[in-house]
């Protein structure tokens, strides 16, 4: 909302990383004025004491487009429930061969997929 009343002239994309993934998706489901929304290693399902994880797909309307990043080496976020969550609610998913849940070594990789993915998004928004 801050962001929206400080740059209502620009368009605005929500990523997450981790649980903040889990966050960002739950703020885009309710703003579909939003580009896009990107989660890194999204925490899709509940862990005790650190995140309730996400909704069912099932119950969750998503007008935004959304990006799902994980390392196929991730120990932390289960490659195929993100996947599995990506598929049911009609988002784009990634596995990234040889990242763990922190990507270190795939900075560059990560930022090159993050940004090609919400340039696309922003082309796409303008065509609307």
């Amino acid at each position: 909302d801050f962001t929206k009343e400080r740059f209502s002239d620009l368009p605005t994309a929500i990523a997450g990383w981790s649980f903040g993934g889990a966050v960002a998706v739950k703020v885009a489901a309710k703003h579909p004025e939003l580009v896009a929304c990107v989660g890194i290693a999204p925490a899709v399902e509940p862990k005790e004491g650190i995140t309730t994880g996400l909704p069912p797909a099932a119950e969750v309307t998503m007008e935004v487009p959304l990006l799902f990043v994980v390392g196929a080496n991730d120990d932390l976020v289960a490659p195929a429930a993100c996947k599995a969550w990506t598929d049911e609610v009609g988002a784009t998913f990634l596995e990234m061969k040889g990242a763990n849940h922190f990507f270190w070594g795939k900075y560059e990789h990560l930022a090159a997929e993050v940004k090609q993915f919400l340039e696309r998004a922003l082309e796409e928004k303008g065509r609307r």
